[in-house]
Order: structure tokens, then C-alpha cells, then sequence
């Protein structure tokens, strides 16, 4: 469903970075590599953001090994708000796929809690879609502070033939309105349309303003 989603916000030109976490690859199961690849995305979708990131780096060469929330803060929010600042048009959408495969549960926080920090601190227009299924743990740390201080939760009614048992998360930090969505369809090549068409605009409407966070759990293949 991410990576559908993904087509899609890229069509619109609206998606700026992906992370796809997997479980069983070893690059993948963790969020040490999580900033290098949205910072890489973004110099692919926004150019004007290479010589920011580039000179970034050239810094402070030793970035990478900084806390997960000081590489975002420099890597991605101050370069997006740089830019933001001199009137550059970007995309707005980073989507983070399967939060429940990053193997360390640690981590999982450390990357909720950098993203609800960064987005309060920061006016960079920047929303995350995370996706997971929905685990105690993960529904945990969306109830704990610094999470829950910009989350706004929302359900996502559903039949037995369709996803089951997915919560949505909104977090945002200016979000005004509460949306629920009744989503009603069957498995098939429709289903995976008419739905990310569909949590697409719910998306949009419950983050019209910037810094919004969106989380997805489901209890499904991840192939959808």
C-alpha cells in the first residue's frame, strides 16, 4: 500500500522521500541508514537542497554518527525550511514503510519521538506517513510524551474482507480537524487503488497544515 501510495504522490508531484524498512534485510531493519537515504531523496527531488545538505556535511563530516534527531534537524527540516524561507517550491510528502520491521523496538521510538520534536521545533511544510502494523509497543509510544502532545487519533472502519484492524494516526502540530473514513472495499486491483486514492484524501484533508505525521497500522501482507 506504501509503495502505491508512493506512485501516487509522485505522479502529483508531491512525494519528496522514501524509507522502506524491511525486516530481513539487514540495510533495512534499522534507522541508521534513515537519514542518509531521505537526505539523498531530497537532493533528487528538490536540487535546490543539494549545495544546503552538501555543505551540511561538508561541516561536519561526522553527522552521520550525530543522535538520530540532530541528523534530521540538519539533514532534512533546516534545508526544507531554508528553502521554504527563500520561496522554493517542494514536495511535501515523506512516506516510512513498516515502522514494525525496524527490529529494535528502541529505535522505533527514537525515530517517533525525533520526528514529533523536529515538527514542533521546526515550520519546515514537511508530513510523514509511517506505516506499521499496529503492535502494543508502537500504539504505546504514539501514546507517550512527546508523541502524543501532536496526535490526534482516528479508526478506520472495515469488513472482514478488507484490511483489518487498522488504526490511523494524524500528528500534527496545527492540525484543526478530526477525519474518519469509512473505508469499504474488496481485495483485488481495484481495492489497492480505491483505497490509497482514498486514505490520500483523508491525508489531505486532515494535514492542510504543515507538520503532520500520519500513521497507518494494519494487521495485513505487507505486499498490499
Amino acid at each position: 500500500m506504501a509503495r502505491a501510495m508512493a506512485e501516487l504522490l509522485e505522479s502529483r508531484e508531491q512525494l519528496l522521500a522514501t524509507f522502506f524498512f524491511s525486516r530481513s534485510d539487514p540495510s533495512r531493519n534499522h534507522i541508521k541508514s534513515i537519514i542518509a537515504t531521505l537526505a539523498y531523496n531530497i537532493t533528487l527531488s528538490v536540487p535546490d537542497s543539494r549545495p544546503l545538505i552538501a555543505a551540511t556535511i561538508e561541516r561536519d563530516p561526522h553527522i552521520f554518527h550525530r543522535p538520530f534527531v540532530c541528523q534530521l534537524k540538519k539533514l532534512v527540516f533546516e534545508p526544507l525550511q531554508q528553502l521554504s524561507l527563500q520561496g522554493v517550491s517542494c514536495p511535501t510528502v515523506v512516506i516510512i514503510d513498516g515502522l514494525d520491521e525496524c527490529l529494535n523496538h528502541d529505535e522505533r521510538k527514537i525515530l517517533l519521538r525525533a520526528i514529533s520534536i523536529a515538527t514542533a521545533q521546526y515550520s519546515a511544510p514537511l508530513k510523514f506517513v509511517i506505516t506499521s502494523r499496529p503492535e502494543v509497543s508502537i500504539a504505546r509510544i504514539f501514546n507517550a510524551t512527546p508523541v502524543n502532545e501532536v496526535c490526534t487519533q482516528h479508526s478506520l472502519d472495515n469488513e472482514p474482507d478488507s484490511i483489518r484492524d487498522m488504526p490511523y494516526f494524524t500528528i500534527s502540530t496545527n492540525c484543526s480537524r478530526s477525519v474518519t473514513c469509512d473505508l469499504r472495499c474488496s481485495l483485488g486491483q481495484v481495492f489497492i487503488a480505491d483505497k490509497v486514492v482514498q486514505i490520500w484524501q483523508l491525508f489531505q484533508r486532515a494535514g492542510e497544515d504543515s507538520g503532520v505525521l500520519d500513521c497507518f497500522g494494519r494487521n495485513c501482507g505487507r505486499d498490499l
